[in-house]
């Protein structure tokens, strides 16, 4: 059922190019998939960076979509749960991400997305303001580690 969820390890180098900026904060490696059992829903994730103040991003909003909601996973025992994040998502100096089993964006897709497709989103922080930046639709590949904060073998 979590097969949309796998992908590559490590799509933000900290190296990576700054794909749009708003005064102190910047974003790196937006990317979004949509899930093969349920086309209509999309993950959404990316790099944020942040070389000012304080931040909280309280939005994000798509005319690609009928809705994106701010979600965290939090893991329970052996399970997870996912929740809406009425407050948003602070953005503290240094920045943060927005990955897999973490901090996402939940897109409410309007249509189909096809893997090379990009969408924009604008992305509303509380101090920045909007900002719209294009999210590359990529296919699903391996989440990461098999086991949360355990490296794999071999």
């Amino acid at each position: 059922m979590f097969a949309w969820l796998r992908r590559k390890a490590d799509k933000s180098p900290a190296d990576a190019p700054v794909a749009a900026r708003l005064g102190s904060i910047g974003v790196v490696s937006p990317w979004m998939r949509a899930m093969p059992t349920v086309p209509w829903i999309a993950g959404g994730y990316m790099k944020l960076l942040n070389d000012g103040d304080f931040d909280r991003l309280v939005a994000a909003s798509s005319a690609a979509t009928t809705g994106i909601e701010l979600h965290g996973v939090r893991v329970k025992g052996s399970g997870i749960r996912m929740a809406r994040l009425d407050n948003g998502v602070a953005v503290p100096n240094g920045g943060m991400e927005l990955k897999l089993r973490g901090y996402h964006l939940l897109m409410l897709l309007a249509g189909p997305v096809k893997v090379g497709d990009k969408v924009p989103v604008t992305l509303t922080f509380e101090q920045a303001g909007d900002l719209v930046v294009d999210f590359l639709v990529e296919s699903p590949g391996p989440v990461g580690e098999p086991i949360l904060n355990q490296p794999r073998e071999g």
